[in-house]
């Protein structure tokens, strides 16, 4: 079986003799506009990965 996209990423960041930089920003904070320019400027900056996470309402 081939290694997912994240198994790939971590281990392309492990032979370059690092550990994978996993970036975690929530969907839509601070706003549409802003969650997205936070993702590309993550990517842009040397993230291996992006996680993104749906916030939940606590009330």
């Amino acid at each position: 079986m081939a290694p997912t996209r994240v198994e790939a990423a971590i281990r392309a960041a492990n032979a370059d003799g690092r550990a994978a930089l996993v970036a975690y920003l929530p969907a839509g904070y601070p706003d549409l506009v802003g969650s997205r320019a936070c993702l590309e400027a993550a990517a842009e900056g040397g993230a291996d990965l992006l996680e993104v996470g749906f916030p939940i309402p606590t009330r």
